[in-house]
C-alpha cells in the first residue's frame, strides 16, 4: 500500500522542474489547489489574529505555499506535514538568520528535498 501511494505521488508530479532547486529570487507562483486555498485562508483569517510568534523562516504557512507551488499538491502537502512534525527539533540542523531584531531558524522547502 505504501509503495502504491509513493508511486501515485511521484507520478502525479510534473516532470519539468521535478527535483530542481527553486530560484529564491523568483516570486512564488499562485496555485489553485484546495490545499493552497486552505493555506491562503489561514494566512488571511487566523494568522493576523494569532500574531507572528513563529521562530522559523519561512513560517509554516509560507513554507506550505512554497512547497505546494514548487513541488505540486501531493508532494507539497507531504513536505508541509513533515515540516509541522519536525519543527520542534529543527534547532539542531538549521542555521540562524536575522529578521528584524530577532533570530529565526532558516528552513526553506529546498532544504527538505529528501529524494536528491
Amino acid at each position: 500500500m505504501i509503495r502504491f501511494l509513493l508511486v501515485v505521488i511521484l507520478i502525479s508530479q510534473p516532470l519539468a522542474g521535478f527535483g530542481m532547486e527553486p530560484n529564491p529570487s523568483s516570486p512564488v507562483p499562485e496555485t489553485s489547489s484546495l490545499f493552497s486555498m486552505g493555506i491562503r485562508g489561514y494566512q488571511k483569517l487566523f494568522s493576523p489574529v494569532l500574531d507572528s510568534k513563529c521562530y522559523m523562516q519561512p513560517s509554516c504557512s509560507v513554507y506550505g505555499s512554497q512547497a505546494l507551488s514548487e513541488y505540486g499538491p501531493w508532494l507539497g502537502l507531504l513536505m508541509t506535514i513533515d515540516r509541522l512534525f519536525h519543527e520542534a527539533n529543527e534547532d539542531q540542523t538549521s542555521p540562524l538568520v536575522r529578521q528584524g531584531n530577532t533570530l529565526k531558524l532558516y528552513d526553506p522547502p529546498r532544504a527538505n528535498v529528501w529524494w536528491k
